[in-house]
């Protein structure tokens, strides 16, 4: 009798041991786990792209560097330059705003004067400058505006964006549209376009496109 409760006592006694080192081992948090991972040998690049405007001389032409001088109600002067995306993305809403400094009645219509005007016509392909034809098709991207409306950006109304590389061709037309004044003795009448001279600066804008997801 004595003998088996000495048997039960030892057992009881392990238990409460291996209990207790069980325990132990849990609260300092030690685990025997497996643990695998998987990873990718060449790292990925993830690499931004770039969007740019560049604005350059059409063929044969001097573009802007070339100053417009005398012009008389009825004339148009053509410049023209090309616009190249030369960034790595493709582009979208093209836009023209011209910053004009200057007399007054150049910039702005009058009660009876009309001012400058600015337009722009692309070609698909370059414009010969000798005679201002097209031998591709054309579009009309700015209508003839008072150089007043130009402030704000005018979006392009036929290309509305550029992909990578693209190129468009433009005639930029400046014009002092028909009118008539009278100069009386010598003096020039109140409001007058004649005599006068506006500084031009064109900024032409263009957006990213629209983004996407791609699927490799």
């Amino acid at each position: 009798m004595e003998r088996k409760k000495l048997k039960t006592s030892l057992r009881i006694t392990a238990a409460v041991l291996i209990g207790a080192s069980a325990l132990a081992v849990g609260a300092n948090g030690i685990y025997a786990t497996l643990n695998a991972t998987a990873e990718n040998v060449v790292p990925q690049e993830a690499a931004s792209g770039t969007l740019s405007l560049r604005l350059g001389t059409g063929a044969d032409s001097v573009g802007f560097a070339a100053n417009i001088e005398n012009l008389a109600p009825g004339d148009v002067a053509n410049r023209y330059v090309d616009l190249t995306n030369d960034g790595s993305l493709a582009s979208t809403g093209l836009s023209l705003g011209v910053t004009a400094t200057g007399t007054a009645s150049l910039i702005s219509d009058g009660a009876t004067s009309k001012a400058v005007r600015v337009s722009i016509t692309s070609c698909s392909v370059a414009w010969n400058v000798t005679d201002g034809t097209c031998a591709g098709t054309t579009k009309t991207e700015v209508a003839a505006a008072p150089l007043s409306a130009l402030a704000a950006a005018n979006s392009f109304v036929g290309t509305t964006g550029l992909a990578v590389g693209g190129v468009a061709h433009l005639q930029v037309g400046v014009t002092l549209p028909e009118q008539s004044e009278t100069t009386v003795n010598g003096q020039l009448p109140a409001g007058t376009v004649q005599g006068g001279e506006v500084a031009l600066t064109y900024t032409f804008s263009e957006t990213q496109a629209t983004a996407g997801t791609t699927h490799r």
